[in-house]
């Protein structure tokens, strides 16, 4: 990275940007039609990584591995892309999991060890009722 701020070639209606970790490639979410993109820094090209739609994503601390979830689907779930073949695999359901919504409700990451974090909703639809006997 050279400190330089400015737009990237070709990024016109991409959002949702992140840096690798390796600090190769910067990654990005492309809306029409709906995909993930890769921008190699050396090449400064952009790649399609992933066509669909896709939620929220997130890397791999290793960079082998981009994760996503897909909240709009029948049965939203998180999956694994492997970036060496592009081999797609499930890894968690979320059809039980009550997300919360607003500005960090469908965050995940990937911890160092490979588990998986998700924000989900406790609090809000919880009620308790106390019955305090005072002295």
């Amino acid at each position: 990275a050279s400190g330089a701020a400015g737009t990237l070639p070709a990024s016109q209606g991409y959002c949702c940007s992140t840096w690798s970790h390796d600090g190769r490639s910067i990654w990005a979410l492309a809306s029409r039609p709906p995909r993930l993109m890769r921008f190699d820094v050396a090449s400064r090209q952009w790649s399609e990584v992933w066509r669909g739609e896709l939620n929220y994503y997130n890397l791999s601390p290793d960079d082998r591995y981009v994760y996503f979830d897909t909240r709009f689907e029948k049965e939203p779930a998180i999956y694994r892309l492997r970036l060496r073949d592009r081999k797609v695999e499930k890894v968690a359901s979320l059809a039980d999991v009550r997300r919360t919504e607003g500005k960090f409700g469908e965050w995940f990451d990937v911890a160092p060890g490979g588990s998986l974090m998700v924000v989900r909703n406790l609090s809000s639809n919880q009620i308790y009722s106390l019955d305090v006997v005072w002295p």
